[in-house]
């Protein structure tokens, strides 16, 4: 008969079987801060309570050594899997990179390669003997290898649990439940180890050690279970200060609330023990302002109004060493007295915008009186000088010809020597309408002189320009004035000009259409004369 069941047996297979049921209770909080390694961590427990069992039940010698080889992998490697947890779950495995996680598993590895391989050293066992007597157990008398690695095991448990502790005693009041479950979960492997090394053990043959991890992992079901260990992390406590004046609440990735600071409790009216684990959306009256705003891949911001304050909203993303997304940070800015200063800042950066505007409709007018003859309303000889420089310009560079038209009304002086200079502003104002009426948007009408009008035609050739201006004089000549029941009808002379043909340059081309005008004057007056 190969293996015996004793009571050794069922300590172990029990043990191992509820570390395999933490494990499943863990699987489904492995995203968790320090799922994995707790996950890992019962798994390997399980293997090494198993095979204590088996080790247990084994009749033959050479079986019982082979199970305790085997039972080796998982005692190894539970303490540092244990050590990961409490790393990853009190926020400070900042420097736990692959490399130094790899080199925390060296000492292991080793331990397990010389307990396989202990045959041919004798380093883990140097000896064996039998147990008490119905026990079916055997005694194991240990080499120095053993001892290094019960040393390392006390080491990584101790440092575990002063870890735990250390976090526990710097928690806020609303996580100090759930770090206690966790510390007094730690300190029954450190207490199996103390009694296992000072050789303790009441029950000579049973591995103390793994039964002190079945302990652990019933609190820690409990915790789960009951204290919301796993639910609740406090993940970021370490970044909330708590006397930041600025309102702070920490979020988790499930919009769960896990921190707040005094001064969110005050501008929530609400205690941290009564809304710490409720969504936010339950806590903020504002939720369906900023839902958009929680976002894992970049910030947000947005200033939100309420009935009686302004508040600017300002939520992050917080990323972990492992550069994981563990929730967000919510920073709550009240900004009613800055708004107010921007209000009356607005309501006086308004009435200087009306205020410019009016200056600019002043300048604009006080331009365009610059530029216009009171009189007509058509441009003056100032304009004039500038409109010609640049038409003459875009002519010479587009290649099509520019003319310019001189008027002049017949015996002017005689109509204000007759009538008097009212009748012949009259007249001047007359001519200035028909002109600025038949011309086109392009064509820039000038009043030269006292009687003389000159209009720059762009685009337009010499015979153009002729039937054009004989157009005006033709109207002109229709219209008819009265002063005191007298009719007046007025003429007019015109001279053409046209470039290139008649003058390449501003001085020529006004020579050119002056001469043409005076030469309608000397032929008869009232026609129009091209420059030849």
């Amino acid at each position: 008969m190969k293996y015996l069941l004793t009571p050794y047996t069922f300590a172990q297979i029990l043990t191992g079987v509820v570390a395999i049921l933490v494990a499943g209770i863990v699987w489904k909080r492995r995203e968790s801060r320090g799922g994995w390694p707790l996950f890992l961590l019962f798994i390997a427990v399980s293997e090494w309570a198993l095979a204590n069992g088996f080790e247990a039940a084994a009749v033959p010698q050479d079986l019982k050594i082979l199970w305790s080889k085997i039972g080796y992998i998982g005692s190894q490697i539970s303490p540092v899997l244990l050590l990961l947890f409490a790393l990853q779950y009190t926020g400070r495995g900042k420097r736990i990179n692959p490399l130094t996680t790899g080199l925390l598993f060296v000492i292991p590895a080793m331990i397990i390669f010389l307990a396989g391989t202990n045959d041919t050293h004798g380093l883990i066992w140097v000896g064996y003997s039998p147990g008490p007597i119905g026990t079916n157990s055997l005694i194991y008398r240990h080499g120095p290898a053993f001892w290094i690695a019960m040393a390392y095991i006390f080491t990584v448990v101790a440092a575990t649990t002063a870890l735990l502790i250390l976090s526990a005693v710097r928690s806020q009041r609303i996580y100090k439940k759930q770090n206690n479950i966790v510390v007094a979960a730690s300190l029954f492997p450190w207490m199996g180890s103390v009694i296992y090394i000072l050789g303790l053990n009441p029950f000579p043959g049973l591995d103390i050690i793994s039964i002190s991890f079945l302990i652990n992992g019933l609190i820690l079901v409990w915790g789960i279970s009951s204290g919301r260990l796993m639910d609740i992390v406090p993940i970021a406590h370490e970044l909330v200060i708590g006397s930041l004046t600025d309102p702070i609440l920490v979020v988790d990735e499930r919009l769960r609330l896990i921190d707040i600071n005094p001064a969110a409790e005050k501008l929530l009216s609400a205690s941290s023990d009564k809304i710490i684990g409720s969504t936010i959306g339950d806590v903020v009256g504002f939720w369906k302002e900023i839902e958009d705003l929680f976002q894992p891949e970049r910030s947000g911001q947005l200033e939100i109004t309420l009935k009686d304050r302004y508040l600017d909203v300002r939520i992050s993303p917080l990323i972990d060493h492992q550069e994981k997304f563990i929730g967000w940070a919510v920073i709550l800015d009240d900004i009613s007295h800055r708004k107010e200063i921007e209000n009356d800042l607005h309501e006086v950066n308004q009435q200087l915008v009306f205020q410019l505007d009016e200056i600019r409709k002043l300048q604009d007018q006080l331009q365009k009186q610059a530029m216009r003859d009171s009189l007509t309303g058509v441009f003056n000889r100032r304009y004039l000088d500038e409109t010609l420089t640049r038409e003459i310009a875009h002519a010479t560079r587009q290649g099509y010809p520019l003319s310019i038209i001189m008027i002049d009304v017949d015996h002017f002086k005689k109509i204000n020597d007759s009538y008097g200079h009212k009748m012949g502003d009259e007249v001047i104002a007359a001519m200035g309408h028909i002109l600025q009426s038949q011309t086109r948007e392009s064509d820039c009408v000038c009043r030269y002189g006292g009687d003389e009008f000159l209009l720059v035609m762009p685009e337009m050739s010499q015979e153009d320009a002729f039937l054009r201006a004989e157009l005006w004089r033709k109207d002109i000549k229709a219209m008819v004035f009265q002063s005191n029941k007298q009719v007046i009808n007025v003429s007019i002379s015109i001279g053409i000009a046209t470039y290139p043909e008649n003058g390449n340059n501003i001085d020529a081309l006004l020579k050119a259409a002056d001469d043409a005008m005076y030469k309608a004057k000397e032929s008869g007056r009232d026609r129009t004369c091209i420059s030849e």
